[in-house]
């Protein structure tokens, strides 16, 4: 104790002085050393600084120092409560496996929702009475809304067709040329829906009508050319070369003009409605097709 006191004396402070002081006061002895050998001042035994002593003392009162800090920060972590230890004990050797553990959870809550939502929707299926026919839309058809509303078409289809309970409407957007990113997205999409979906009837533009048919993709309707013809006229009716047949065959139904389509919000492309060849409901298909003729029929007397 006696030793720590005579070295704040040397150094000229208190004994509740702070690290900050500490260092502040010696800074200021250091360059009173530094301007003494410097100016090479003559000075008297009274006014010379021993400078070795101010070292020692100075060293001494930072040991001192640093193993009171020292001292505090352990008596700190002693303070932690026993759970906090615990808890980053047990973060710091487990928290790999907490990771893997909480995305293994939102996986496996992910498929059960995913599953309990495939079941309810097959329980409402279940309970909705059987499709008559399913028709898609597919060409390079804008509709002016992002989220088309097909009812309008469906309600015009349910008008013609009374005693139909159930159409199923889709829209596919098939650019045959990309002119940016989302047109590429919409034909590899389009691709997709002619590989893997099987609508009974398909409304298309005539570029994608000339491609499909060329693929056999229609059903052909040629017992039906000659009746159309006379009811609607030639230039309502598309015809393709089809294998197996000598002759152009009639596949297409120009409905343009139609309300069922002229209730949408949709670009004037020519619209052209087809059988699907491989068509679950073809023979309701053909008599959609049928009562539409008979409409355009009508308006044109």
């Amino acid at each position: 104790m006696e030793e720590i006191k005579k070295a704040y004396e040397i150094l000229g402070l208190s004994e509740d002085a702070t690290l900050d002081d500490v260092e502040k006061q010696y800074s200021i002895w250091v360059r009173r050393e530094k301007n003494r050998n410097r100016l090479g001042e003559k000075v008297g035994e009274a006014e010379s600084i021993d400078f070795a002593a101010i070292n020692a003392a100075y060293r001494l009162i930072r040991q001192k120092l640093d193993e009171q800090s020292n001292s505090e920060a352990l008596t700190a972590t002693n303070k932690r409560p026993r759970w906090v230890e615990k808890t980053e004990h047990f973060w710091e050797y487990y928290k790999l496996h907490t990771i893997g553990a909480i995305i293994l959870i939102v996986i496996i809550g992910s498929i059960v929702q995913g599953v309990i939502q495939n079941q309810r929707e097959k329980a409402i299926e279940a309970s909705l009475p059987p499709i008559d026919v399913t028709i898609t839309l597919f060409g390079e058809f804008r509709m002016f809304a992002q989220d088309p509303d097909l009812s309008p078409m469906e309600q015009q289809i349910y008008s013609l067709m009374p005693e139909w309970q159930r159409v199923k409407l889709d829209y596919v957007y098939a650019p045959l040329e990309a002119r940016d990113q989302f047109d590429i997205a919409m034909q590899q999409r389009s691709m997709i829906v002619l590989a893997t979906e099987r609508p009974d009837i398909y409304v298309v533009d005539d570029r994608n009508f000339a491609r499909l048919a060329r693929q056999g993709a229609f059903l052909p309707l040629t017992s039906l050319a000659e009746e159309w013809k006379n009811l609607v006229g030639e230039e309502k009716l598309y015809y393709a070369s089809v294998e197996g047949v000598s002759q152009s065959a009639l596949l297409g139904l120009d409905i343009t003009s139609s309300p069922i389509v002229q209730a949408l919000q949709i670009t004037d492309e020519p619209k052209i409605m087809v059988i699907r060849a491989d068509a679950q409901n073809h023979l309701k298909a053909m008599e959609l097709m049928r009562q539409l003729v008979a409409e355009m029929a009508e308006k044109s007397q």
